[in-house]
C-alpha cells in the first residue's frame, strides 16, 4: 500500500515536471502583525509572491482544470523559507528531460530518407533496436530514481556519497529509506524536499497515544488533544477554494511526526524506530485561509460594520485598533453560538466568509473559540488582569513594565466602553469580562499575514468578495468610517500556530504565502549544541518552537504574559523618572495622546499631542529635571541670572516637546545571552541555578538619543560658544511642525561631563523605583526561591532585565564622566565653573516661577 502510494506521488510529480515552465518572481516585504507597538520587531515575517502551492507534490491537490499559467508559476517557486539549504543540485529534473531528448533523436533518425543497401538497412534496424533498448532501459532506470547517463567518475562518487547519506544518515533527514526517498535525495533538490508532504507511511513511528503523559479523564485535556489532533491535521472542509476566484489555494496539512501534547497545549516531534528528525526545510504545517479569522473578516461582518465601526476612544477621540473589531466579532460569534445573545432585533448574519459548507465551517470556528483559555485561567498568567496594587508590589509604579501593562489594561477597557456607547445591542449582551478575555486572545495570539499594500496581495482578499466595492474603495471605507488603515498591516487568529511556544531561537519559521493563501510553517532549527555544532532539524521529543518576533522582556511579558528567563530577549529601561509618558510603546494600537491633523503649506501634518490637562500636568513634572543647575556656581533664578533663567525656560519648552518620545528616554540593549537555546519543552527551565547577566565586553546599544536629552538638561549659557540661547530658539522654530527631533550634539568636554553625570543621576533614581535590587533577584533566582513560571519568578526576571540595563547605563555614565573629568583637568581653563556639579537639587520654587511666565516669543506666538 505504501509503495503504491509512493508510485502515485512519483508519477504525479513527473507529470508536473514535464509541464513546468516559467521564471522566479519574488518580492519581499517586511511585515508586522498590525498592532504597531514599539518593539524591536513584531512577529516579523516575509511576504513573497510565491505562487507554488505546498501540495504540488500531492496528487489529490492537483486539479485537472489547473491552467498552464498556474503550473508555470509553480515552476517559478523559489524556496526561501529555511535558514539553511540542503543538498543543492541542478539535476532535479534531469531524468525526464534526458528521456524526452532521446525520444526526439530517435524520431529524427527514423525520419531520414535515401537508398540504402540491405546490409545498411539491417545495420540500421539493429541500431534502432539497440537504441530502443537503451531508451527503454533509461526510462526504467529513471523511474527507479537512478541517473541513466552519468558515467563521470566524480559524479559517481557524489552519487554514492548521497546514497550513503540517504541510507545511513536518516536521523538528520526525518525520512524513511525507500527507493522514492533515495531518488529525491539523490536529485538533491532542496526545494522539492522542503515542499513534500509526508504521510505516516513514510515513517516507522513508535510513539503511540499512550506514551503521552496526560490525564485522559480530564475533559479539558481530552478536548485539547482532539483539537491538536484534528483541527488542522484532519481538516476536510477544504473550503478555501471558494473564498475567491483563485484556484491556487492550499489545503490543510500537518507533518506526520507532529505529536499532540495536551498538557502543554502544543506539539512535539514523535519518536521513530529510525530516530528520524524533521529535517530543516520540511513543511511542518499548512494553515489555510479558511481556518484563519482575520480582522478583515470582522470589519466585513454586517453587525460590526453597521454598529461598531464608528466607535472611538472616549478620552482622546482616537480610532480603535483593528484588533478591537476582531475581538468584538469573535465574542459576539461565541455568544450567539451559545445562545447568549438575547437581542431580539438582531437580524445580522455572522457568516462573513463565502464557503460551501457554512455548518462545517461554523463548527470549526467554534471548536477554536471554545479552546481558548477562560478569564479565570488568564488571571493566573496575564498581567493585564492583575490589580494595580499587585503590579506595583512586583514592579513599582514608575517603571516601564507597570506603565505598559496598565496601558494595555486601559486600552481594553476604553475599547469596551466605546463599543457600548456605539451599540445598545453590544452593551446589552457583552460583559466587560467577556470582551477583555477575547481582546487578550487577539492581542497575544494573532499573527500578521503581511502588509496590505493596495497594489499587492490583499487585492485577492478584498476585491469582489462580499462587496461591490473596488479594492481602494473598500480600504477608503475602513479608513474614513473606522479610522483603520489596513495598508499598515492586518492580523489573523491562527489556530494551532498560536499554541506553539515562543523562543528567540525557534526551530520553525512561518510566513503567509500569497499564492497558497495560507500560513506555511517549515522547520528551520538554528540551535547549536553545547559544543557549538549546529543541531539541524527538529529531533524527537522536542517541542515545536516558533518566534513571535523580536521583543524586549518587558513587552513580551506585558503582551503575552511570560518570559523565558534565559536572557535570549532584548532588555529595556527608562530614565523618565520625573514624568509619566503618555506614549507608552503600543504604537497606533493605543495612546494617551490625541491624534490631530493640520494643514501647513498645503501639506497635512499629523501630530500626537497631549490634552490641555495632560500637558499642564506633564509640564509641572518636567520642572524636576531642571532642578540641578550644574555648570553654574549658584542656583539659577530670574533675578540672579537672567540669561540662565531664559535658557532654562527654553530647555523646558524643548523637554515638553520630547516628553513623550520614548527614544529620548528609553534604551534597549541586545540579549544578555545570544547563544541561549530553548529547552526540549517550555515546562523545563532553560537556566538552572543561575540568572542571566550581561557580559560587559558584548554589550551593544545606541544611547545617542538619551545622552542628547541629558545634554539638553545640562546646557549652560556658556555652551555653543556662548550662543546656547540662540541655538535653542532656532531649534524651536525649525521643529514647530511635525515631530520634534531637535538633538543637542556633543560640544565641550565640560558639557559631556555634566551630561554623563546627569545620566548617572537619572539611572540611580530609576533603580530606586524598583521593589528589589539586582543582587537580591540574582540570588533568589539562582537559589530557586521562586517556583518556575510563577508570578514571582516571572516578575523577578522582568524587573531584573530592566535593573541590569540601568546598571549598565550607570556604569557607562560614571566611567565616561570620570574620563571627561580627567580630560578637562588636562585641558585646563574651564574646570572652575563648567565642571561644577550640585550635590543637592535647587529649590523647586525657583522653577515653579517658569510656569507663571507668559510665553509670547517668536512674533507673539504663544508656545
Amino acid at each position: 500500500m505504501a509503495n503504491t502510494s509512493l508510485r502515485r506521488r512519483a508519477n504525479a510529480k513527473k507529470g508536473k515536471q514535464r509541464n513546468k515552465q516559467g521564471s522566479t518572481n519574488t518580492n519581499t516585504n517586511v511585515d508586522v502583525d498590525g498592532d504597531g507597538d514599539g518593539n524591536v520587531s513584531d512577529r516579523v515575517q516575509v511576504v513573497t509572491n510565491d505562487t507554488k502551492s505546498p501540495m504540488d507534490d500531492n496528487t489529490q491537490a492537483t486539479s485537472a482544470s489547473t491552467s498552464a499559467a498556474v503550473k508555470a508559476k509553480a515552476k517559478a517557486k523559489a524556496s526561501k523559507s529555511s535558514r539553511k539549504k540542503y543538498h543543492k543540485s541542478s539535476s532535479g529534473n534531469s531524468n525526464s528531460n534526458y528521456t524526452n531528448t532521446r525520444r526526439r533523436s530517435v524520431g529524427d533518425d527514423s525520419g531520414g530518407g535515401g537508398e540504402e543497401g540491405d546490409i545498411f538497412r539491417i545495420a540500421r534496424c539493429i541500431l534502432l533496436v539497440v537504441i530502443a533498448i537503451v531508451v527503454a532501459a533509461s526510462i526504467t532506470i529513471a523511474r527507479q530514481g537512478k541517473s541513466p547517463f552519468s558515467f563521470d567518475a566524480t559524479k559517481i562518487k557524489q552519487k554514492k556519497k548521497i546514497q550513503k547519506e540517504a541510507t545511513g544518515a536518516r536521523a538528520g533527514a526525518g525520512l524513511k529509506d525507500d527507493p522514492g526517498r533515495r531518488k529525491e535525495r539523490a536529485n538533491g533538490n532542496a526545494n522539492n524536499i522542503s515542499r513534500r508532504r509526508f504521510t505516516k507511511e513514510d515513517f516507522d513511528i513508535v510513539d503511540d497515544e499512550e506514551s503521552v503523559d496526560w490525564d485522559r479523564n480530564d475533559l479539558t485535556l481530552q478536548r485539547t488533544n482532539d483539537f491538536l489532533t484534528n483541527y488542522v491535521c484532519s481538516d476536510d472542509t477544504h473550503a478555501a477554494a471558494t473564498l475567491s476566484n483563485s484556484e491556487n489555494v492550499a489545503s490543510a496539512y500537518c507533518h506526520p511526526l507532529l505529536k499532540p501534547e495536551p498538557a502543554r497545549r502544543t506539539h512535539s516531534v514523535a519518536k521513530t524506530a529510525s530516530n528520524d528528525t524533521i529535517k530543516n526545510g520540511d513543511i511542518i504545517m499548512v494553515l489555510p485561509r479558511h481556518l484563519l479569522i482575520w480582522d478583515l473578516d470582522a470589519m466585513r461582518d454586517p453587525f460590526v460594520a453597521d454598529q461598531l465601526l464608528e466607535a472611538r476612544h472616549g478620552e482622546t477621540g482616537n480610532p480603535l485598533d483593528s484588533g478591537a473589531f476582531l475581538a468584538s466579532y469573535l465574542v459576539r460569534l461565541k455568544l450567539k453560538a451559545g445562545g447568549l445573545w438575547s437581542n431580539e432585533d438582531d437580524h445580522y448574519d455572522t457568516g462573513t466568509v463565502n464557503i460551501g459548507d457554512q455548518d462545517q465551517y461554523q463548527e470549526k470556528r467554534m471548536a477554536f473559540l471554545n479552546m481558548l483559555p477562560s478569564y479565570q485561567t488568564l488571571q493566573k498568567t496575564h498581567p493585564t488582569l492583575w490589580s494595580d496594587n499587585e503590579l506595583a508590589t512586583l514592579f513599582g509604579r514608575l517603571t516601564p513594565t507597570f506603565a505598559l501593562v496598565r496601558g494595555y489594561k486601559n486600552m481594553m477597557n476604553s475599547e469596551f466602553d466605546a463599543f457600548c456607547a456605539a451599540s445598545d445591542a453590544f452593551n446589552d449582551n457583552v460583559d466587560r469580562e467577556d470582551y477583555v478575555t477575547m481582546r487578550i486572545h487577539v492581542m497575544s495570539r494573532s499573527f500578521g499575514p503581511g502588509l496590505s499594500d493596495a497594489e499587492s496581495w490583499l487585492e485577492e482578499e478584498m476585491s469582489g468578495v462580499h462587496h461591490t466595492l473596488e479594492l481602494q474603495d473598500e480600504l477608503d471605507f475602513y479608513q474614513s468610517k473606522a479610522g483603520v488603515d489596513l495598508t499598515r498591516g492586518t492580523r489573523a487568529m491562527s489556530p494551532i500556530l498560536d499554541m506553539w511556544d515562543h523562543h528567540a531561537v525557534p526551530n520553525v519559521q512561518w510566513r503567509y504565502r500569497k499564492g497558497d493563501r495560507a500560513f506555511v510553517i517549515t522547520a528551520a532549527n538554528t540551535a547549536t549544541s553545547e559544543e557549538g555544532i549546529g543541531i539541524g532539524g527538529i529531533p524527537s521529543g522536542q517541542d515545536i518552537m516558533v518566534s513571535y518576533g523580536t521583543y524586549t522582556d518587558t513587552h513580551l511579558f506585558a503582551k503575552f504574559g511570560f518570559v523565558n528567563g534565559d536572557g535570549s530577549e532584548h532588555t529595556e529601561a527608562s530614565v523618565a523618572i520625573m514624568h509619566p509618558m503618555l506614549e507608552i510603546g503600543t504604537g497606533f494600537q493605543f495612546s494617551y495622546l490625541i491624534a490631530t491633523e493640520q494643514v501647513v503649506e498645503n501639506k497635512i501634518i499629523r501630530k500626537m499631542v497631549a490634552s490641555p490637562r495632560d500637558h499642564e500636568s506633564q509640564k509641572r513634572t518636567m520642572l524636576n529635571y531642571l532642578r540641578y543647575d550644574d555648570g553654574y556656581e549658584e542656583c539659577v533664578t530670574k533675578e540672579s541670572n537672567p540669561e540662565g533663567y531664559q535658557l532654562k525656560l527654553l530647555k523646558l519648552l524643548h523637554l515638553e516637546k520630547i516628553a513623550n518620545r520614548s527614544d529620548r528616554w528609553t534604551v534597549k540593549i541586545k540579549p544578555r545571552d545570544l547563544d541561549s537555546n530553548p529547552s526540549a519543552s517550555s515546562d523545563i527551565p532553560i537556566l538552572m541555578d543561575q540568572a542571566p547577566k550581561f557580559d560587559p565586553s558584548k554589550v551593544k546599544f545606541d544611547g545617542s538619543r538619551v545622552i542628547s536629552t541629558c545634554r539638553l538638561v545640562a546646557l549652560t549659557t556658556a555652551d555653543y560658544d556662548g550662543k546656547a540661547i540662540d541655538v535653542l530658539t532656532k531649534g524651536l522654530l525649525e521643529n514647530s511642525n511635525g515631530d520634534h527631533d531637535f538633538m543637542v550634539d556633543r560640544q565641550s568636554s565640560a558639557l559631556e561631563y555634566r551630561a554623563l553625570t546627569c545620566l548617572a543621576r537619572l539611572t540611580t533614581g530609576a533603580l530606586e523605583l524598583y521593589p528589589s535590587k539586582v543582587r537580591v533577584d540574582m540570588k533568589d533566582l539562582a537559589g530557586g526561591k521562586f517556583t518556575f513560571q510563577s508570578k514571582e519568578w516571572t516578575a523577578a526576571h522582568v524587573r531584573l532585565g530592566e535593573m541590569q540595563t540601568l546598571e549598565v547605563l550607570r556604569s557607562i555614565a560614571k566611567s565616561g564622566a570620570s574620563q571627561m573629568k580627567s580630560k578637562v583637568r588636562d585641558e585646563g581653563g574651564e574646570y572652575e565653573v563648567g565642571m561644577n556639579i550640585h550635590r543637592a537639587p535647587c529649590p523647586l520654587e525657583n522653577n515653579m516661577k517658569l510656569l507663571e511666565e507668559e510665553i509670547t516669543m517668536f512674533g507673539g506666538t504663544s508656545m
